[in-house]
């Protein structure tokens, strides 16, 4: 509901005065066909010294704020084509917007010089947000021959992964459902596959992705914990081109090119995994797991300014959570499982988006629908069903005023969820479902303050059934400031949201993502977060380090009815969560070691802490309740040869033990109870009162990549889990069945580019 009194946050928001703000924007595209070129680089230059640099997105559009006033000479170049340069002459609060329109060279491509590119990785955390790009995705590899934005994500600092299996993640405190996953602003319910260092961003297709571990922006929200803003990239409009990657773990093919040259496009991606029929059983384990993902993409330029897309996506998971099974002492059991373990989840994704820039105004609408099912048993007759599916619409609008950037914008989501629960220990099946709609409005500026930016903001947010509005105030400050001959990135954000969806899983059955969704109970207290985090950053002798600390306070939330009765339960109770954490990040690039061999190197640590408290004042750890994770990347580069290490190491997560069995009866009128037979049943001790064993992998990579030009051609050989250490993945407390992550698991693939 809406508070008495604005938070103080949220006066400080509208209380800063206006203050100037150069800056300089534009777009860059090809000479007669403007179609835009993504990933031009543009720099701007003071005397010889480059001062800003950036590069062009998928629309060709490229962006400096915060410019000091004077004369500057702004360079534009790209790949076969003739650079431009223009003075500009900067006054205060000055907002220059450009167009450059460059024409093919007429030597050819003789020699090429990347004068600067986009900030990413480490050198772009800033208060719980990370900005990620495809070159990011390439230096954490998979089994094939590609990148993924999930293998990428699990290096990230705070993100915590069960394992390497079971589509599931959590991000500071949050859990699997409080994350807001959107794919050219659609949402994706389940964006994950089943082999979690897989998802449906491929580097195929992703343009730029937006990880908010904490404190977003206000134009995000429904979701506790975080949000992951994904956008793809454009097809070739002025050529076909495409690739062919072959590997067992995932194969795949894309193709694109121009529908009308030069101004509209198509883009096709699609992979399979070949795991289940080239390798069905390796080392010791069975593989039964499949997997695939399609995406479609058209993309128009209707006018100068104005760009149209529309794209589809499809996934589709399937595996069986006992392939490989294993007694509590570890020995392999050999006898076929009496039950089904199978699990199955597609996505179903469409949307489009236009956008038109009009003098000073940007505006985007996007609409789209998705759809999530997901099955736990035998094909034909699985013992639970779960779906979810939402209808989605929203305006935003960008403008400069009063020397200020200020973006505003508004949505509507419709939800409707239902699911069917049948499984051994209930006396009738569970049918039932629930269905509303919510809104949300939100305004932000953007102010610069000497060389520090101040992003306040507000959301109101509806989340329908009664349940009234809410006022979501958010900030955020950052900047540079120079000490010690050193300079220093200063972040802090702050953030409160609240959340209506909820997902449920039965954390009992150590490793089952099967989840249903519902909404929490209306009337009643809607879920509230309240994030803080706060960030430094600097360079040392061509080191990158960054530190951020975070808080998270989590009140009302509806988490199952702790039972000793082991069935599925939809039932809810109140709970109270508090989460904080430090991490901590080392990386360096092109570290020269030896004579033509450099070095790339990334090292993070977290050390984080989360807890629930219900109404009886109950506290136990939360499930994702990892206290400590180190993860590490190593690449070595010499020429067109690169040797990859990659380790990550995780303290074990909390589950809920056995303390026995007993034998169970349903008393009906028509039990004897002398001869009908009981069913045994086991008994849950305290809510995740135990540990899991300690999570470690090691993956080693020998990668050749040979670029002629238009052609390039990749190869990649290597092994995940290179020690084979047997990492727990499922573990069912009835029957003492374990089931382990990946064994050691080798893979070589290619891939064949024409660009």
């Amino acid at each position: 509901m809406i508070p008495r009194c604005l938070p103080p946050l949220l006066i400080l928001a509208f209380a800063v005065l206006p203050v100037s703000a150069q800056e300089v924007r534009g777009f860059v595209t090809e000479a007669g066909g403007e179609q835009p070129l993504q990933g031009a680089s543009v720099v701007l230059l003071r005397g010889a010294d480059v001062a800003y640099g950036t590069t062009t997105d998928g629309d060709g559009f490229f962006r400096f704020v915060r410019v000091a006033p004077g004369s500057w000479r702004l360079r534009v170049s790209f790949v076969g084509f003739e650079p431009r340069e223009e003075v500009l002459e900067l006054t205060e609060g000055a907002v220059v917007s450009l167009g450059f329109a460059l024409s093919e060279a007429a030597e050819g491509l003789d020699e090429v010089v990347v004068e600067a590119q986009a900030a990413s990785g480490v050198a772009a955390v800033v208060a719980g947000l990370e900005s990620i790009r495809p070159r990011d995705l390439a230096r954490v590899p998979v089994p094939g021959a590609a990148g993924d934005l999930a293998a990428y994500l699990g290096t990230v600092p705070g993100v915590v992964q069960p394992g390497d299996r079971g589509g599931r993640y959590s991000i500071r405190g949050g859990q699997d459902d409080q994350n807001l996953v959107l794919l050219d602003g659609v949402p994706v319910h389940a964006a994950f596959h089943l082999l979690s260092m897989f998802s449906a961003f491929s580097d195929e297709i992703v343009d730029r992705a937006s990880l908010h571990t904490a404190g977003f922006g206000a134009e995000f929200g429904g979701r506790l914990s975080s949000s992951l803003d994904v956008r793809t990239r454009n097809g070739n409009k002025q050529a076909l081109s495409g690739s062919v990657a072959v590997a067992p773990f995932v194969s795949g093919a894309r193709v694109e090119g121009p529908i009308v040259p030069g101004r509209a496009s198509f883009l096709v991606s699609g992979r399979r995994s070949l795991l289940e029929d080239i390798t069905p059983r390796l080392f010791g384990q069975e593989m039964p797991f499949r997997f695939g993902d399609a995406f479609v993409k058209v993309h128009a330029l209707p006018a100068r300014g104005q760009d149209l897309s529309a794209f589809v996506l499809f996934t589709d998971d399937t595996g069986q959570l006992a392939g490989s099974s294993f007694d509590f002492r570890g020995d392999p059991i050999t006898e076929a499982p009496t039950d089904s373990l199978d699990l199955h989840w597609d996505n179903r994704v469409a949307g489009a988006r236009w956008s038109a820039t009009t003098g000073r105004v940007r505006t985007e609408w996007t609409a789209g629908r998705s759809r999530f099912t997901s099955r736990f048993g035998p094909a034909g007759s699985p013992e639970r069903t779960s779906a979810l599916e939402s209808t989605d619409v929203e305006a935003r609008f960008e403008t400069d005023r009063f020397g200020a950037e200020w973006r505003a914008g508004a949505s509507w989501h419709s939800v409707a969820t239902d699911w069917r629960l049948d499984d051994a220990f209930r006396d009738s099946v569970v049918t039932d479902g629930v269905s509303w709609s919510e809104s949300a409005a939100w305004v932000e500026s953007e102010w610069t303050i000497g060389s520090f930016a101040f992003v306040p903001g507000v959301r109101l947010y509806s989340p329908g059934k009664g349940d009234g509005l809410f006022v979501e105030p958010r900030a955020r400050i950052s900047g540079r400031l120079s000490a010690l001959g050193v300079s220093h990135r200063l972040s802090v954000a702050a953030a409160r949201v609240h959340q209506a969806i909820t997902g449920l899983t039965d954390e009992r059955d150590v490793g089952n993502p099967f989840t249903v969704w519902t909404r929490v109970p209306a009337g009643g207290t809607l879920p509230r977060a309240t994030h803080l985090v706060a960030g430094w950053g600097a360079a040392f002798a061509g080191a990158d380090v960054a530190i951020e600390a975070w808080h998270k306070a989590i009140d009302g939330l509806q988490i199952p009815v702790f039972s000793v009765f082991p069935s599925f339960t939809t039932d809810l109770q109140p709970a109270d969560g508090r989460a904080r954490g430090l991490d901590a990040r080392l990386a360096t690039e092109n570290r020269s070691i030896a004579r033509g061999t450099t070095l790339d190197a990334t090292v993070s640590w977290a050390w984080s802490r989360s807890e629930y408290e219900t109404a009886d004042a109950n506290r136990f750890p939360a499930p994702n309740d990892r206290r400590h994770s180190v993860s590490g990347t190593l690449i070595a580069r010499r020429g067109e040869l690169s040797l990859t290490l990659t380790a990550q190491y995780g303290t074990g997560l909390p589950f809920t033990p056995s303390s026995g069995f007993d034998a169970w009866i349903l008393l009906t009128p028509d039990t004897d109870v002398a001869t009908d037979p009981a069913r045994v049943r086991v008994l849950y001790g305290d809510p995740n009162s135990a540990r899991q064993p300690v999570y470690a992998r090691f993956d080693l990579w020998l990668e050749r990549r040979v670029d002629r030009g238009r052609t390039v051609a990749t190869i990649r050989a290597g092994a995940m889990n290179v020690l084979s250490r047997a990492n727990l993945f499922y573990y069912d407390l009835f029957t003492y069945r374990r089931v382990n992550q990946l064994p050691l698991v080798p893979s070589v693939g290619i891939r064949l580019e024409v660009r």
